[in-house]
């Protein structure tokens, strides 16, 4: 065809200044990339073939117009270049006589090629086989570019076209092959095949990603992890006047030596006691696998972004280094030292996406979707995880139902990265059922001589017993911890007409909100002022708050030792005092179970009614007795089969893997928060970002968002770092309170409808509206 665009003239993106960027060039060095991601030399051409063809089709008459700015947009160029790539790699592995041993491979990867913009589809999904334009396309001339790297490779247009009518049929060949069925159970090898595949997905992404915008990723140097260690032992005697320094000093002296006299295993547990340091305990540790394994990054995981940000504040404190952050509000963060990652906004963002810096702090859900990726973006945060040290803080708080499978793919992460773990925690869940070898414990019991706090007993209490039962304490800073956010604000209004100085705190406030309660109670407790708070769960572990007493309604065993390990964690005093109690709503309702299973919960009363008063010591040692009960009637190994049904090529099993359990589904709203008078406490990175954007208050934030010709003059980055600003100002509702607030129209129009209700959200105590049962699940 006459107007056939030659394929050596196509480019892959617009140019950029005086940046050009040849198709040829972008395909040639995205195949030099994943090239070197395995030593089999068949699946090294496999994966210089689909580095050859994921952007092939871009050479398509209307792609080109498309790129140069004419028309409104090219075909889809994920779905051709699979196709293509299915047919190439076939007959290169038809030529070579290993069909039959890496057809699998050869599915995996053009998977990946038709998802590398998109979701990760099942292998089943044959989305991509259909007829494609190619008399619209230069395939001879780039079948002469692709002969460069692999010769005697061959392909005409008519061939493609009658290939659509064959494939299918070989994809179904290959599925039967997948197929375990018949097969005895290896949940181990499965998941290393898994995690196998998605090492070569990361080999595309990180390729094609990586060629536009590239990246230098940061490591700890040998002299940076040296001056580490001084600065930590500065940090450390700096605080030598603490009350617990010296519990905390011989603490981590404990668990260094035990380290040193068996480091052999990829995995270890620092087992110890709330407040006994076990964050500079992990950070002295993986400083010591950093100079025994010349390892070159420690990435930190924590369950909630209150445990993430206090970490990373110490870590950079600590160690005198750059923390990159990897959260749900990460980019609000402007970090100065973190830019020195990228010269320009995108290239931070993805920096940020590829964990491309030598201390990485992040949440359990962006950590598992590195282990099970969502989508083909998630797989980049893989691209530099070798030879890492991965500290996991209150491993307990994920689901039991899912933490075998957690473990395994844990275990294949490691073995295929070069990787050890640190799991850290008061209340170490077991690993029999997950990791193939049990993790050398490094614990430090709590001593008789350290109890910091005694454990009691209350009576039964309704909302307004407990409320009365809290405000006669006679202690100057005190919290009571309850099972649902309904019962947690029943017992704030009953407590607020006895005493003042009460805050409330709980998840069904904005982001940015809750982050300001939490920073406000933190600095009335340094300063010693009279402070009660009425919490649900959230407050017990990781947050750093210490009060003379807590009361904390009944629980399951874990939990209710982590709400212990907020009374004088400091050791202020000399005793503390933590309460148990049975709570029932109006006097009936044990709430506990629409967050707690019954048997767990059950065990837990079993446990406790052993003895009428615990002390730290005691509380803290019976944790494993809970577990051996709770493991003894079930295994959880039923969710395994997750692992099977990936491995047949159901990947959307594994990708919806999430830490805290299903969820229950939520619509967002957007709150115009009257912030006045937690100015001083709302984060300062938020503060800047509105003025970047030029806005002055929630409401005129969400005009902007409202604004939809201004959002789409926004850079992808800017507009992506826009909507996480507006995201802090958004609750997350249950869909039949939603739609009572806003219509489905609303909904669908403007995607985060605006709280109307005036009464609905509190400035001080979040959403306030009358609770039902919808609510109970919700902490």
């Amino acid at each position: 065809m006459s107007h056939l665009i030659p394929f050596s003239k196509c480019i892959a993106r617009p140019n950029d200044q005086d940046r050009k960027y040849p198709l040829e060039n972008h395909l040639a060095n995205v195949c030099e990339w994943m090239k070197n991601w395995t030593d089999d030399p068949h699946i090294k051409v496999l994966l210089i073939l689909a580095g050859l063809c994921h952007d092939m089709t871009k050479a398509h008459i209307d792609w080109q117009k498309y790129i140069k700015g004419i028309g409104t947009k090219g075909p889809a160029h994920a779905p051709s270049g699979a196709f293509l790539f299915s047919y190439l790699a076939y007959q290169y592995l038809e030529k070579e006589k290993v069909w039959e041993k890496y057809c699998r491979e050869w599915l995996w990867l053009l998977r990946d090629i038709a998802d590398h913009h998109s979701h990760l589809h099942p292998l089943s999904d044959m989305n991509w086989v259909k007829q494609y334009e190619w008399a619209k396309i230069d395939v001879d001339g780039y079948v002469s570019f692709l002969n460069k790297y692999i010769p005697h490779l061959y392909v005409q247009k008519e061939q493609l076209s009658e290939w659509v009518w064959r494939v299918d049929e070989i994809v179904e060949e290959v599925l039967h092959e997948l197929d375990t069925s018949y097969q005895e159970s290896h949940y181990r090898y499965w998941m290393s095949e898994i995690q196998r595949w998605r090492h070569y997905t990361t080999a595309l992404i990180s390729g094609d990603r990586f060629d536009v915008k590239s990246i230098c990723p940061a490591i700890i140097s040998v002299w940076q992890r040296d001056e580490s260690f001084v600065h930590l032992q500065k940090y450390c005697a700096k605080k030598n006047s603490h009350p617990m320094s010296s519990v905390r000093q011989q603490a981590k002296e404990k668990i260094i030596d035990e380290w040193r006299r068996n480091h052999s295993s990829r995995f270890y547990t620092v087992n110890m006691p709330t407040g006994y340091g076990k964050t500079i305990a992990s950070l002295y540790l993986a400083l010591e696998m950093l100079q025994t394994y010349d390892y070159k990054k420690i990435i930190y995981v924590a369950p909630y972004l209150s445990i993430i940000e206090q970490t990373a504040k110490t870590i950079e404190e600590a160690l005198n280094q750059n923390v990159l952050q990897h959260h749900s509000l990460s980019m609000l963060k402007d970090d100065k030292k973190r830019l020195s990652l990228a010269d320009d906004e995108d290239r931070l963002s993805l920096a940020i996406e590829a964990w491309a810096n030598g201390i990485v702090c992040t949440s359990f859900q962006q950590w598992t979707r590195a282990m099970f990726p969502k989508r083909a973006q998630h797989a980049l945060r893989r691209s530099f995880l070798e030879k890492s040290v991965i500290i996991i803080d209150e491993p307990q708080i994920f689901q039991p139902e899912g933490w075998n499978v957690f473990l395994l793919g844990l275990e294949a992460m490691v073995e295929r990265y070069d990787l050890r773990v640190i799991f850290l925690s008061a209340t170490m869940p077991p690993f029999q059922y997950g990791l193939s070898q049990p993790p050398i414990s490094l614990s430090v019991q709590a001593t008789e001589a350290h109890n910091r706090y005694k454990v009691k007993r209350t009576e039964s209490m309704d909302e307004k017993q407990a409320a009365m039962f809290l405000s006669k304490c006679n202690s100057k800073s005190k919290a009571m911890i309850l099972n649902t956010i309904e019962d947690a604000y029943r017992v704030y209004k009953e407590i607020k007409s006895l005493e003042t100085n009460v805050y409330l705190l709980h998840g069904l406030m904005i982001p940015i909100h809750k982050q300001a309660v939490i920073k406000q109670i933190q600095s009335r407790l340094l300063e010693q002022l009279p402070t009660t708070v009425i919490s649900t769960q959230i407050i017990e572990a990781g947050v750093d708050v210490s009060f003379e007493t807590v009361v904390r309604a009944n629980a399951i065993l874990p939990s209710i030792v982590q709400a212990a390990g907020r009374v004088n964690r400091h050791l202020e005093k000399e005793k503390g005092v933590f309460w148990m109690m049975p709570f029932y709503r109006e006097g009936e309702k044990d709430t506990r179970h629409p967050i707690y299973d019954r048997f767990l919960t059950s065990i837990t009363d079993e446990i406790l009614m052993e003895k009428e008063t615990w002390t730290e010591f005691e509380l803290t040692s019976v944790v494993q007795k809970y577990y051996e009960k709770m493991f003894a009637h079930n295994t959880y190994e039923a969710t395994k089969r997750m692992i099977q049904e990936a491995y047949e090529g159901n990947w959307n099993k594994l990708s919806e893997y999430e830490p805290f359990g299903k969820d229950y589904l939520r619509l967002p709203l957007f709150v115009d928060w009257d912030w006045e008078e937690y100015i001083q406490y709302v984060s300062p990175d938020v503060i800047r970002l509105m003025q970047h954007y030029d806005v002055h208050c929630p409401m005129e934030l969400y005009e902007k968002f409202q604004d939809q010709a201004w959002l789409k003059r926004l850079s992808f980055e800017e507009r992506k770092r826009f909507m996480i600003l507006v995201h802090a100002f958004v609750v997350n509702v249950p869909i039949k309170y939603a739609l009572k607030v806003a219509s489905k129209e609303q909904f669908l129009q403007k995607r985060i409808p605006l709280l109307e209700d005036t009464e609905a959200y509190h400035p001080k105590l979040g959403l306030t509206f009358p609770f039902d049962e919808q609510f109970d699940c919700i902490i």
